[in-house]
């Protein structure tokens, strides 16, 4: 028609909210598309239709699972599938054409490159700097001290912070993903660090005062201080959770940390 391609058909059978069973408006179960996009990126919920079968209805998530969608379509985005039809089995031909098929159809412009989506910031990066940053600028100068920014943020990356904003402040973001920096070291986080890992967080305060504050070397940091005190790593980076945030998990350790003053940081480590 006109001379262009005919739409590609996207059926699906019944959009559902997680957990709460299909979306209606005689039950109430409703989130309209202006309310989901002020949340989610247009990007990220056109892969959650697109990635979908057809005649199967669509779990819709905008809780703890949307950083699993997230992840998802941006590793997508990174490592697009490839290989030649005579290098792939039939089966394997069809997943890599039904990925790609699911990338361009996310896109909100024809022919656009999906990279320019993520604006080379992940979602979970953007999560914590919403809430551990309080003006929009702020963020800006961290992922310019980061390298993940030049210049002035396009459209992309601000409607990406603006829907970030919305859903960090609104009732759909989960609490497990809430991100609250301590001013001291709770009672409860001194009852769960083990013998070990109070050595760990006493050694890596002393070590963290001459170390280059930025993500690369922090984690550097962090990992030979591991090594040299024996502790697991898991168990060291829950130990800087309870320290830092006042519970065992978070966000990435290294990521956290170099947003933060150094001595304030350092604080929070040697209060054990």
């Amino acid at each position: 028609m006109l001379g262009g391609e005919p739409p590609h058909k996207m059926v699906y059978e019944w959009i559902q909210l997680k957990g709460m069973g299909p979306m209606s408006s005689s039950t109430g179960l409703t989130v309209g598309p202006m309310d989901a996009l002020a949340l989610v990126p247009p990007e990220i919920m056109r892969y959650v239709i697109a990635r979908s079968k057809v005649g199967r209805h669509i779990d819709f998530d905008t809780g703890p699972a949307l950083f699993t969608t997230a992840d998802e379509y941006e590793r997508l985005v990174a490592n697009p599938p490839d290989g030649s039809d005579e290098d792939l089995t039939r089966r394997q031909q069809i997943a890599r054409d039904t990925q790609l098929g699911s990338l361009r159809l996310s896109q909100t412009r024809r022919g656009g490159d999906p990279a320019d989506s993520v604006a080379g910031v992940s979602f979970r990066h953007l999560s914590m700097l919403a809430q551990i940053k309080s003006s929009d600028e702020d963020v800006w100068n961290s992922l310019r001290k980061s390298g993940h920014l030049e210049g002035e943020p396009g459209a992309s990356l601000s409607g990406r912070l603006r829907r970030m904003r919305n859903w960090v402040d609104g009732a759909h973001f989960p609490d497990a993903a809430k991100i609250e920096i301590r001013t001291k070291i709770s009672n409860e986080a001194r009852e769960n660090l083990t013998g070990n890992q109070v050595e760990f967080l006493s050694a890596l305060g002393e070590r963290l005062s001459d170390c280059d504050w930025t993500e690369h070397e922090i984690g550097s940091c962090i990992k030979s201080i591991v090594s040299e005190t024996g502790v697991g790593g898991r168990d060291a980076y829950v130990a800087l959770y309870w320290a830092i945030l006042g519970k065992s998990h978070g966000p990435k350790a290294s990521s956290l940390m170099a947003e933060m003053e150094r001595d304030y940081c350092i604080q929070l480590v040697n209060q054990v």
